[in-house]
C-alpha cells in the first residue's frame, strides 16, 4: 500500500507539473500560486514580448466576476529572483557548514562497532571449523550420531545468535557519518557548484527548481518560496515509460496477450 500511495502521489505531481504546448519559457510554471490559492499561469501578450504570471481565478470563475484582484507578476523578474536565491542557498559555505555540523551532531550518539564486528566474524569462523571437526570425527566413528547432533545443535545455536548480532551491528555501522569535510573542501565544493549552476540552460534550471521547490505563493509585492534541498533519492518513485517510442509490432511483442 505504501508503494501504491507513493505512485499515486507521483502521478499527481507529474500531471500538475507537465509542460504541454508552452510557447514561452516559464521557470516557475505549475509551482507558483496566487495569494487566493489559485494557480498562476504564464501569459505572453504581444507574442511573448512581455511574460507574466497571472491568477487563473479570473478564468475559472468566468463569466462571474473574479473574486481575486491580484495583478500579474513579471515572469522574467520572478524567475531571475527565485533562481538567484536558489543558487545562493545551494552555494553558500556558511549554510553548508551549519548543515554539516547538524548532521554530525545527530550522529554523535552512534557507537563504532567495527572491533566487535571483526571479533564476531573471527569467532564465527572458529565455530565453522569446530563443526567440521565434529563431522569428521563422526565419519571416523570417534563419536556417535547422538553426540554429533548435540554438538552441532549447540554450535549452530551460537552461530545464529552471533549472526543476528552481526547484522544488527552492521546496520548501525552503516549510519556512521563519513569523514567531516574541512573548510577548504566546503569552499571548493561551493565554488564548483556555483560555476556549474551559472552555466545551466532553461531545461537544467527547470529540473533543479522542480527538485528543490515545493510551492511558491506570490503577490505583486512579495514572493514566498517553500522547498528543501534533497539529500538522497533513495526512496523516490519516478515516472518511467517503457516501450513508448517503439513500432506497433514491437509494442505487440511487449504487450502480447
Amino acid at each position: 500500500k505504501d508503494i501504491f500511495d507513493r505512485v499515486q502521489k507521483q502521478l499527481r505531481i507529474n500531471f500538475d507539473r507537465c509542460v504541454i504546448n508552452k510557447k514561452n519559457e516559464y521557470l516557475l510554471c505549475n509551482l507558483i500560486r496566487c495569494t487566493c490559492g489559485a494557480t498562476r499561469t504564464g501569459e505572453g501578450p504581444q507574442h511573448g514580448k512581455h511574460l507574466y504570471y497571472r491568477c487563473s481565478g479570473r478564468v475559472s470563475q468566468y463569466p462571474m466576476p473574479p473574486s481575486c484582484h491580484e495583478k500579474g507578476i513579471n515572469a522574467r523578474i520572478a524567475d531571475a529572483m527565485v533562481w538567484d536565491e536558489v543558487k545562493k542557498l545551494m552555494t553558500s559555505p556558511q549554510l553548508l557548514r551549519r548543515q554539516v555540523a547538524r548532521y554530525f551532531d545527530s550522529k554523535s550518539q552512534i557507537v563504532d562497532h567495527s572491533s566487535y564486528i571483526a571479533s564476531i566474524q573471527h569467532y564465527l569462523s572458529k565455530l565453522i571449523i569446530e563443526e567440521e571437526r565434529y563431522t569428521k570425527a563422526y565419519g571416523q566413528q570417534v563419536i556417535t550420531l547422538a553426540q554429533l547432533t548435540s554438538f552441532v545443535q549447540n554450535i549452530r545455536l551460537k552461530r545464529t545468535t552471533l549472526e543476528q548480532k552481526l547484522v544488527s551491528y552492521a546496520q548501525e555501522q552503516e549510519q556512521l557519518p563519513f569523514a567531516k569535510p574541512t573548510d577548504e573542501q566546503i569552499q571548493s565544493f561551493c565554488q564548483k557548484a556555483k560555476e556549474k549552476l551559472e552555466s545551466q540552460g532553461y531545461q537544467q534550471k527547470r529540473r533543479v527548481v522542480l527538485s528543490v521547490i515545493n510551492n511558491i505563493v506570490a503577490s505583486e509585492k512579495e514572493v514566498q518560496v517553500y522547498g528543501f534541498l534533497p539529500v538522497t533519492e533513495a526512496n523516490y518513485v519516478k515516472f518511467i515509460s517503457e516501450s513508448r517510442y517503439c513500432w506497433v509490432t514491437q509494442r505487440w511483442k511487449e504487450h502480447a496477450v
